[in-house]
Parts: structure tokens; sequence; C-alpha cells
């Protein structure tokens, strides 16, 4: 090898060691941002999966309280339709 490529290679191996070092703290920095990143949508979404949770929880009890108040609802109707009967059963008797 000549004396000027050795030169060369050693004045490259100079500014790679100069660089390496602010080149390797942006990938760091990059790669911590990135880690950030991905915890950040990782919480989001096991808060979302949580709320979502929560919400079929509260969505089954809507529907069970929802499901006894037509219930009571068709036996409060079913009664005043028997109060009716009752009352006109009562107004056809003869009066003493």
């Amino acid at each position: 090898m000549t004396r000027e490529a050795q030169e060369f290679l050693e004045a490259l191996k100079e500014y790679g060691a100069a660089l390496s070092a602010p080149v390797g703290l942006i990938g760091f920095w990059m790669g911590r941002k990135k880690a950030a990143a991905e915890t950040t949508k990782l919480e989001a979404d096991a808060a979302a999966s949580k709320m979502d949770s929560i919400t079929r929880h509260f969505q089954a009890l809507i529907d069970g309280y929802e499901a006894r108040v037509k219930d009571l609802t068709d036996e409060i109707e079913a009664l005043r339709d028997e109060i009716k009967e009752l009352r006109q059963a009562l107004d056809k008797r003869p009066r003493l």
C-alpha cells in the first residue's frame, strides 16, 4: 500500500472515530424516542382495552335493567287492564 493511501486510511479512521460518537448519540436518541413512542402506544392500547371491558360490563348491566323495566312495565299494564275489567264488572253489577 502506498504511503498516500495509508495516510488517507489513517485520516479516515480519525474522522470516523470523531464522527462515531455523535452518530451513536443520534442513534441512541432516536432509539429512545422510538421506544418512548412504542411504550405510549402500548399504554394507550391497554387503556382502550380496559375501557372496552368496562364499557361491555356496564352495557350488560344496562341491558339487564332495561329488560327488567320492560318486564315491570308489562306487569303494570296487565294490572291496569285487570283493574279496568274489575271496574267494568263493578259498574255492571246491580246497585242496591
